[in-house]
């Protein structure tokens, strides 16, 4: 809505000042306002009635268990533009509760964001969140949970959906000097990058929101700066069970078999990575989530310092994590190197699946590819897997593209396995995609010959 006063600048106001979100009903949702999920509360509005009665009210529900005029909720506008919003209980028989506390005629209540608004009591009664923000606001359309990690960026949290109840890890970034456009992300570079990026084996991105709006949900373009805000919540798929550096170290290691599924779903995620022209940079432990425990599955995430790297051009940039970075990045005074670089961090990562450890003395000194640490290693590692990792950790013109590591004598077979299960999801989703087509082509016909 916008008003327009003589002699004065334009004021521009939201078009809600609030809204009622169906959180729970015991009486069935088809008594509320004709099925409604949500109740909203427009600007150009300051009052709404609810109740049961039919042309006493702006919202019906017609339920026995609410009165004929339960309550008004209205909103005072302050003189800053801040708003305070009251509820009004009008005698009802089965009572209004604000976040458990009820309402006595006559009596005004504040409804604050996220308060709980009742109407009647157990075992009937509607309960409704109350929320300012806009509905494709995050804080609208999530709850956040308990705390699973933090750093730098900022923190992140399990959030649920309010509607669909899913469950995803939202990490939440504060944002300070990203009103300066030339500054550099890691985290938007995330952004930009997982919003293309579809993979069973990496995390995935569902959505974005900016300051609490909702400005890229995915699939979608991102259609508004992140640079000119100073929070963002991004919300990604939860994986559940840790990460791997933490499974590694609560079992003392991985079995071959273990490490040779990690291996195989990380040369998966990585092989659509650099299909896509993309280099993660910063493969290890503690950026491989672990999805599932019995069969083991996990999944690539942390794409902060991931970059583009298309066909007869090569990276520059000084990044990673120093004990698995290649010796081409660690030594690098203005060279170049490429996505082989993902290699060697794997290699990196299978010694440490076994060892626990890193499989160089000096991890912040360019390693010296002579001088492998092989007596950490377990007895019982394989001479495959022995040879495997000395041919990664080698100088890039040697070292094995992610397609070579398929190939290998350590990985061959169960990287065929996978292909062939692969392949077999792949023609039942057909052959049931066929199925469904015949069987909607059967209804349709049998609908027209009925109706001739």
């Amino acid at each position: 809505m916008v008003i327009q006063r003589k002699n004065q600048p334009r004021t521009y106001l939201p078009s809600l000042w609030g809204r009622l979100i169906v959180h729970k009903s015991t009486v069935g949702r088809s008594y509320i306002n004709g099925a409604a999920n949500e109740f909203s509360l427009q600007s150009g509005k300051d009052a709404y009635r609810i109740g049961r009665g039919v042309g006493l009210n702006d919202f019906v529900i017609k339920s026995p268990y609410i009165s004929m005029k339960h309550l008004t909720i209205e909103c005072f506008r302050r003189s800053d533009g801040t708003q305070k919003i009251l509820v009004e209980d009008h005698n009802s028989s089965n009572g209004t509760f604000i976040d458990g506390k009820r309402l006595w005629d006559g009596t005004l209540m504040e409804l604050r964001e996220g308060s709980r608004l009742t109407l009647g009591m157990q075992p009937h009664e509607i309960e409704f969140i109350f929320s300012e923000r806009p509905e494709d606001s995050f804080q609208a359309l999530y709850i956040t949970g308990e705390l699973l990690g933090q750093g730098g960026f900022g923190v992140v949290k399990q959030a649920r959906h309010r509607i669909s109840r899913a469950v995803s890890a939202v990490k939440i970034l504060s944002k300070p000097g990203l009103s300066h456009p030339q500054t550099d992300i890691p985290q938007l570079s995330e952004i930009r990058l997982l919003k293309h990026l579809q993979h069973r084996n990496i995390v995935q991105l569902e959505a974005v929101f900016e300051d609490g709006r909702n400005f890229c949900q995915i699939p979608g373009a991102i259609h508004r700066s992140l640079l000119t805000s100073e929070f963002a919540d991004i919300v990604m798929e939860l994986v559940p069970h840790g990460d791997l550096y933490n499974l590694i170290a609560n079992n003392g290691g991985l079995t071959e078999s273990e490490a040779q599924t990690v291996t195989t779903d990380m040369c998966d995620a990585l092989l659509y990575l650099h299909s896509q022209n993309v280099a993660h940079r910063d493969i290890k432990p503690q950026n491989i989530l672990v999805a599932g425990q019995a069969p083991l599955v996990t999944k690539l995430a942390d794409f902060g310092l991931a970059k583009m790297v298309h066909d007869g051009t090569f990276l520059r940039s000084f990044c990673g994590t120093p004990s698995f970075m290649a010796p081409e990045i660690l030594s690098n005074a203005g060279g170049s190197y490429d996505h082989k670089c993902d290699s060697w961090s794997l290699g990196v990562t299978i010694f440490m699946m076994f060892s626990g450890d890193v499989p160089f003395e000096d991890s912040d000194a360019p390693p010296d590819t002579q001088h492998i640490q092989w007596t950490v290693l377990p007895e019982g590692c394989s001479i495959a897997v022995r040879d495997l990792i000395s041919k990664l950790l080698t100088n890039a013109r040697e070292r094995l593209t992610i397609v070579a590591i398929t190939r290998h004598v350590w990985m061959q077979e169960m990287w065929q396995v996978r292909q062939l299960l692969l392949d077999t999801e792949a023609h039942q989703e057909s052959v049931e995609a066929v199925a469904n087509e015949l069987a909607n082509t059967s209804v349709s016909s049998s609908t027209r010959y009925q109706t001739a």
